[in-house]
């Protein structure tokens, strides 16, 4: 996890019942494991904290990399290169990696180039890992803007090497709270496989739907409908597509079909 909380409070989490708890040597990420598990730490480093893990129960070892990459390209670089020195068997990466893999993991914003993507997909390669995929939203990240200035992105995902599948088929990453664990950004990522439903809650005051205006624009909306569904682009706005704070169920049965609506 990445706390942004000082690294002395690192006990205080002791609360979550977990017999072990762990912190890289900058404080920014922090692993929690319960009494079955052993651990050592392999190597402490400012991006990544790995972990050998121990499960008592299970009799069975696997090693993991806990990952909060920093925001340039140059710094990531020397998290690439440690990446690919641990490369071993049974391995698992996770964490926010700061940078996306393919332009389907961006929405908003300027095109994604080759450049941005490329030392990422390289060492992913050089490692033999490969994405272990997601539960709920692709996004895990917003730049907090509105309209046309949103942007979302896929920066946090879970990595593993063939070993790590035979072993451990079902672990995937999962979107959680973005901006410091907002319960809005929490909620929004929730609902955005429920888009036929009307589903209102409390954005900071008031009440609206979920993909008010104010929020998100048509964004979410247009991951849900797929590449295959041709967008009427008259509709630019939530607010052309709802009624009173409700879906216009009529307006979206002309654009939409009948099974997202």
């Amino acid at each position: 996890m990445e706390p942004f909380q000082d690294r002395q409070g690192l006990e205080d989490y002791r609360r979550l019942r977990m017999q072990h708890a762990v912190a890289n040597s900058n404080g920014k990420i922090w692993a929690f494991m319960d009494e079955v598990m052993e651990y050592e730490i392999v190597r402490d480093e400012d991006q990544m904290l790995t972990l050998k893990l121990h499960n008592q129960s299970a009799g069975m070892d696997v090693m993991v990399s806990l990952v909060y990459a920093k925001c340039t390209q140059i710094d990531r670089l020397i998290l690439w290169e440690s990446m690919s020195d641990l490369a071993s068997t049974k391995w698992m990466v996770g964490g926010d990696f700061n940078v996306i893999c393919n332009e389907e993991e961006k929405l908003g914003g300027r095109p994604v180039t080759e450049a941005e993507v490329r030392d990422f997909n390289y060492c992913i390669n050089v490692c033999n890992l490969e994405d272990r995929g997601f539960k709920g939203s692709k996004y895990t990240w917003w730049n907090g803007r509105l309209g046309e200035e949103c942007i979302f992105k896929r920066l946090d995902r879970v990595l593993g090497d063939e070993k790590l599948q035979d072993d451990f088929s079902d672990i995937r990453s999962g979107a959680y709270g973005g901006r410091g664990g907002s319960q809005v950004w929490k909620k929004m990522l929730q609902a955005r496989d429920l888009i036929d439903h009307q589903i209102l809650w409390s954005p900071r005051s008031g009440t609206a739907s979920v993909w008010h205006d104010n929020w998100t624009g048509l964004g979410d909306l247009y991951t849900v409908t797929g590449e295959d569904i041709e967008w009427d682009y008259r509709y630019g706005t939530i607010k052309e597509l709802t009624n009173q704070g409700e879906w216009d169920t009529e307006v979206l049965g002309t654009i939409l079909p009948s099974e997202l609506v």
